[in-house]
């Protein structure tokens, strides 16, 4: 009985140490706010995508330019290709649409001087 009531001191002096050192979980950080909603972001891709669309129809390089990061990459038929490697394509196929009209072109390199 003696050696059980040594133990006891011993055992709640163990517990208590033991919950004392846990530390309390910390309450968790609020979610960030994104910087746009979903509907606003969606009109964005939208519009984007319409200036896009346009210059593709136009032959316009410009947008494609500036939106194009400098490390893009696109893939395609004629395999994969970087910014420089897409432009010089879209520039080809520029030109050939120029070329559609009544003058006579190049496919390569544009439309012919006039004479």
């Amino acid at each position: 009985m003696n050696r059980k009531m040594r133990l006891v001191p011993g055992l709640i002096l163990f517990f208590a140490s033991s919950a004392f050192a846990q530390e309390p979980t910390p309450a968790p950080s609020p979610a960030p706010k994104p910087a746009m909603t979903r509907s606003q972001s969606q009109k964005t891709i939208i519009a984007t995508e319409r200036k896009l669309w346009e210059a593709w129809k136009n032959a316009d390089l410009k947008p494609y330019k500036a939106y194009l990061s400098a490390d893009s990459v696109m893939i395609g038929d004629s395999g994969v290709a970087n910014k420089t490697d897409s432009m010089n394509q879209m520039s080809i196929r520029a030109s050939r649409m120029q070329c559609a009209g009544a003058k006579p072109c190049h496919p390569r390199y544009g439309p012919a001087a006039p004479t």
